[in-house]
């Protein structure tokens, strides 16, 4: 997956490349909690703000630019809401000490700030992604902090990148305990659109649900009884946007997918739920905030709290509240929770 085909929807949610391989580091980590606060905007949250599902893909990301957004923090984040752009370690010491995890898409935003948890709650990380580099950024950058992590290459869209990151994240004894599969991709598909859009939905899918299907197949021979797997789904799977049929459809295909295989998988106590976040405070999800404050001609701090009050509670989420919702449900607490399709996004889709 190249940066510049990705995209950002009106989730504002990337899940990052997919992919990496391997040499095990080891160490424990800990530290304290940080919390985040919400989007700071004008007039009160939650206000009669609904997505413009019929907008179409104007209001979505036309590459996948990364400028420096520190810029933005002091203005559009406020009274120190973390960017999701940090690398602390946080969560319940120990909770997860002996589980062995593998995130895919691991690089950045969402699945960074997951790997960071698991490996704050005493997992080992199998740090999954396209480009070697990045992953062993993030390993190395887990061991420094005292966790436990290895650099895995895993390119979701190869079968054979998969068996072999698959299988290099399970050594040394031949085990995952918790598959989050993150990877993903976001790029419009216009029905009346040209043959960009046969492209574009065609490897939305391959990327976003073929790819998870991939995954899990090579992992189950190593998955624990009593393990967990999180897909990422996201809050196109409970609604349509316009211009946006191909990721709509993978969203909402996960879902499908994560109940199937939650029957499959519960003989062997093994649970399977899928995430479906709304905004996500992510680099490219600020892209999305600076992208719909041109289509609009308004600045990036009230499109920022736009986007926050297009759910009731009116925050724009942070990654490390999605990361942590996986480590609960990584955890013993979360043993009989499974084939549920959760939804993290300040209230904006409810049942």
């Amino acid at each position: 997956m190249r940066a510049d085909l990705l995209r950002v929807g009106d989730d504002g949610q990337v899940h990052g490349d997919e992919g990496l391989p391997a040499e095990p580091l080891e160490g424990r980590v800990g530290g304290p909690e940080r919390r985040s606060q919400g989007a700071d905007g004008h007039g009160p949250p939650g206000r009669g703000l609904h997505l413009d599902r019929e907008a179409g893909p104007e209001l979505f990301l036309e590459g996948g630019e990364e400028e420096d957004l520190d810029a933005h923090r002091g203005r559009m984040i406020r009274s120190g809401r973390p960017s999701g752009r940090g690398g602390e370690m946080t969560g319940i010491a120990g909770r997860l000490s002996g589980r062995r995890a593998l995130v895919t898409g691991a690089n950045r935003g969402i699945g960074r700030a997951v790997a960071l948890r698991l490996a704050g709650e005493g997992a080992h990380v199998a740090v999954g992604a396209r480009d070697e580099a990045d992953a062993a950024r993030l390993a190395e950058e887990i061991v420094r902090a005292g966790g436990s992590a290895v650099p895995v290459r895993l390119d979701v869209t190869d079968a054979a990148s998969v068996a072999t990151g698959v299988e290099r994240a399970a050594r040394p004894d031949r085990r995952i305990d918790l598959l989050v599969n993150n990877a993903g991709l976001t790029r419009p598909s216009p029905l009346d659109g040209d043959e960009r859009s046969d492209e574009a939905f065609a490897e939305v899918l391959e990327v976003n649900l073929v790819g998870t299907w991939r995954v899990c197949r090579a992992a189950l021979p190593f998955l624990a009884p009593g393990g967990r797997v999180v897909n990422f789904s996201s809050v196109t799977g409970r609604f349509g946007v316009a211009g946006m049929s191909g990721y709509c459809a993978a969203k909402t295909g996960m879902i499908g997918f994560t109940r199937a295989l939650a029957l499959e998988l519960s003989p062997r106590r093994i649970t399977v739920n899928a995430l479906c976040p709304g905004w996500v405070d992510t680099d490219t999800g600020r892209e999305g905030i600076r992208r719909i404050a041109r289509q609009q001609g308004i600045g990036e701090e009230e499109a920022f709290a736009l986007c926050g009050r297009m759910a009731p509670l009116g925050e724009v989420l942070v990654p490390e509240e999605v990361a942590g919702l996986v480590a609960y449900l990584a955890s013993e607490e979360a043993r009989n929770v499974t084939g549920q399709a959760i939804v993290i996004d300040g209230g904006q889709v409810m049942p």
